[in-house]
């Protein structure tokens, strides 16, 4: 198994994994797939390792198996924290036959080991019931509900 960065060479393995992961978690009418799989192109052609964003994959025989983002935003310095970087860990995906393997876990450890370097000292993610259990044993801790609004 190898965790690294992922390269703009890789978006043929990762798409169809990011999208596979929008369909499993969607709720509601599932949306065209041809309308996701260009949405998220356009995301990973824009923001693959740009500033704002970093990809990694889990790989096993030159197959991506296994990728997960950490998006950048800015805050202002809160409770403690000078720091105005925070993180949102998204689109930690794993192929079923690959599951239950320690690859999301990796790559959760990348991205918390990539954080600290860069100063980063609160992450955050959106945890299914499939993925808490990994994102718990990495050290993430359950907080007051966020309340997302969404426009329609």
């Amino acid at each position: 198994m190898t965790i690294r960065v992922a390269t703009m060479a890789d978006l043929p393995q990762i798409l169809p994994l990011s999208v596979r992961l929008f369909f499993e978690t969607q709720i509601g009418p599932p949306p065209e797939y041809h309308t996701i799989e260009q949405a998220h192109r356009l995301f990973f052609q824009t923001h693959l390792n740009s500033p704002l964003s970093r990809t990694w994959v889990a790989e096993l025989n030159q197959k991506v198996v296994t990728i997960g983002t950490l998006a950048f935003f800015i805050r202002p310095a809160d409770h403690g924290h000078a720091a105005a970087m925070e993180a949102y860990l998204v689109n930690i995906y794993t192929t079923p036959e690959y599951r239950r393997r320690g690859l999301a876990g990796a790559i959760v450890n990348a991205a918390i080991t990539y954080s600290r370097i860069q100063g980063i000292h609160t992450i955050w993610v959106h945890a299914t019931k499939t993925g808490y259990p990994i994102y718990q044993a990495a050290g993430f801790q359950e907080v007051a509900p966020q309340v997302p609004l969404k426009s329609a």
